[in-house]
């Protein structure tokens, strides 16, 4: 086992540089279980590479040292650590997204929502299973009086 520069990418093989300057190619990039990205490449761009000393069979595990996000104990991490687009799962079971998010999917939620922003609806809204935009009211009068409740 020894730290190499990783100097380039297919995000499956990586070229390396070892210690004494020399380079292996088609080196088999491992993340962990669920997890896979395109490395990017810089100058703090290092791996833990392990081999079977004949160079035949040889695996990375990359990481970048200059990137690595402030975190209690713990605490865990996933994501752009040097453009700050993370999440975070925090010491009390907050999930923090710094970023946008994009679902594609139902959301379900139990408990209050809170919105510091806006929120903006494309298509149908229902409130109590009551169409926003197109409920009536009972009790409507001329003048100024109240109407009643939502039909």
């Amino acid at each position: 086992m020894q730290i190499v520069s990783i100097l380039s990418n297919n995000s499956k093989l990586a070229r390396v540089q070892l210690e004494d300057s020399s380079i292996i190619d088609g080196v088999v990039i491992l993340y962990p279980f669920g997890l896979f990205s395109n490395i990017a490449i810089n100058d703090n761009s290092m791996g833990l590479l392990l081999e079977d000393g004949s160079n035949d069979y040889s695996y990375v595990m990359p990481f970048n040292i200059s990137a690595q996000p402030t975190l209690a104990s713990g605490e865990v991490a996933v994501g752009d650590f040097v453009n700050n687009k993370t999440i975070k799962f925090l010491q009390n079971g907050t999930i923090q997204i710094n970023g946008d998010v994009v679902i594609n999917g139902t959301i379900q939620a139990t408990g209050d929502t809170l919105i510091n922003g806006k929120l903006e609806v494309v298509g149908q809204a229902k409130l109590q299973g009551k169409d926003f935009i197109t409920h009536t009211h009972s009790g409507v009068q001329t003048g100024s009086s109240a109407t009643g409740g939502v039909v």
